[in-house]
């Protein structure tokens, strides 16, 4: 998609999430954005590889929007193969939708379904971040949960249905407002997690290689942000070699800086 480029008018948040994923098996990857402002619900567009410039509406091939005017659809996305078919299937989450909820989109030749056809729904989780690993798991952060402390939650592809905490392969829950699973990461067996409010504000990064971590002092490695109001770890990223990319918006008085850390 060299050189495209997309709004939305008249106003919706567009870009707030981004990914990029096959969805249809076509060899290309489709852009999937999110709107989480639009009309009050949030809308997440799904377009082609090869659609030009313009508005994201009118050249979307497929949108999903919010079940309800306070959903805000699109504050979260992700894409992965959860349940090993070739096809890349879609995270996206509506935080504003009651107690918050998730939804996973099983990839296709038609594309993904709607929310209505959803092959499972995570209810009762305020989405801050989500990722699919490759072993086909798919992890929701919630870093609002417990009264700040940030909560994990990890979901086997292979789950289906209305889901629960009940339903987790894994869950980890922070200490009090350190906002754990505002970022997350996966890739390769390895599960990064960040935490940006940790000791005042400097944050932390959690990262897990064990297939179902439940706590903390499981990790085989954490890095600490070191200065309060860094907000170390607000983003990240991880590559196929495991190395881990940490951004701090709070950095150096706002000006904000970026960590490479290798395995």
């Amino acid at each position: 998609m060299p050189g495209a480029a997309w709004t939305l008018e008249p106003t919706g948040g567009l870009g707030a999430a981004v990914a990029l994923g096959d969805l249809d098996g076509d060899g290309l990857a489709e852009a999937v954005l999110g709107a989480p402002d639009r009309d009050g619900t949030g809308a997440v567009y799904l377009l082609a590889a090869d659609a030009g410039d313009g508005d994201a509406g009118a050249l979307a091939d497929a949108l999903w929007t919010g079940p309800d005017e306070s959903a805000a659809l699109g504050a979260v996305l992700a894409t992965g193969d959860a349940d090993g078919d070739g096809y890349a299937d879609l995270l996206l989450a509506a935080p504003g939708w009651g107690s918050g909820a998730a939804w996973l989109l099983a990839g296709s030749s038609g594309g993904p379904a709607s929310l209505d056809g959803a092959r499972a729904r995570l209810d009762g989780v305020a989405a801050t971040a989500l990722a699919v690993a490759d072993d086909g798991s798919w992890w929701v952060g919630a870093a609002e949960a417990e009264g700040g402390r940030g909560r994990v939650l990890g979901l086997p592809g292979e789950a289906a249905g209305v889901l629960g905490d009940n339903d987790a392969l894994a869950a980890i829950t922070g200490e009090p407002g350190m906002r754990l699973g505002a970022a997350l990461a996966a890739r390769d067996g390895t599960l990064a997690v960040g935490a940006p409010a940790t000791a005042g504000g400097s944050g932390a990064v959690f990262v897990w290689e064990a297939d179902a971590p439940t706590d903390l002092d499981d990790a085989a490695f954490s890095a600490w942000g070191a200065v309060e109001g860094r907000a170390f770890a607000t983003a990240l990223a991880l590559s196929p070699g495991g190395t881990l990319a940490a951004g701090a918006p709070g950095a150096d008085g706002d000006a904000g800086a970026a960590w490479v850390l290798a395995p």
